[in-house]
């Protein structure tokens, strides 16, 4: 059994405390988890109770932060677990401590998609909206990127086919905002900058040819 000698209050965030065992500093939690607990001085703690309160803590500001990364817009599952994972920092972990934090990050995925502030089908139709509706961006550039960000490929396909996204319109879109740039440009430098730049956004040669050849009769 451990034995707490001392619980006192951390320096740098008033709303956690350190828990000292046999004299020793031995992990730090909450100040609720201290009151849930019913933590004292003198109390004596087994090993795997102790192992429990630090699991549990360790969820706990797991789940802070991913409340936090999700805060700012929405994000997929992978790209939440891969800041997770990031800001625990595995590599100077041992294999136990690093089971341990993917069995904590498990939980925490666990809960947020029971909140629903996980879903990658909702992701999905955020994400292809943006892109399509600000950034211009072709379908094949959307399905790259969110095949990075851990998206099923069914579902990407699926959420795509619903938007029903016109690839001339979308890239006449596109080209149309970048005109300004271009309008003192010669007819031969018009067409080989717009082209690059409608390639870059991952349209087919096919459908750059024909924006390019609309706008350049339109001048």
């Amino acid at each position: 059994m451990n034995q707490i000698t001392d619980i006192q209050p951390q320096k740098k965030n008033p709303k956690r405390v350190n828990i000292f065992l046999d004299g020793s500093f031995a992990f730090g939690i909450s100040r609720e988890s201290k009151i849930i607990n019913k933590l004292n001085v003198q109390d004596e703690l087994s090993d795997t109770f102790v192992q429990r309160l630090i699991f549990n803590d360790q969820i706990e500001r797991l789940y802070e932060k991913a409340i936090k990364f999700l805060s700012y817009r929405p994000r997929s599952e992978k790209e939440t677990r891969d800041n997770l994972l990031q800001k625990l920092k595995l590599t100077d972990k041992g294999e136990e401590e690093k089971k341990n934090f993917q069995k904590s990050i498990d939980q925490v995925l666990q809960k947020l998609r029971k909140l629903e502030l996980l879903n990658d089908r909702e992701f999905t139709v955020w994400w292809v909206e943006q892109r399509t509706k600000f950034k211009k961006t072709s379908p094949r550039i959307i399905k790259s990127e969110l095949f990075k960000k851990g998206i099923d490929k069914e579902i990407i396909e699926e959420i795509l086919n619903k938007a029903e996204i016109d690839p001339f319109q979308l890239a006449l879109s596109a080209a149309q905002k970048k005109l300004s740039s271009y309008q003192k440009l010669e007819k031969r430098e018009f067409q080989e900058k717009m082209g690059r730049f409608l390639a870059s956004r991952g349209f087919d040669w096919e459908i750059v040819k024909r924006v390019v050849d609309t706008l350049s009769k339109e001048e």
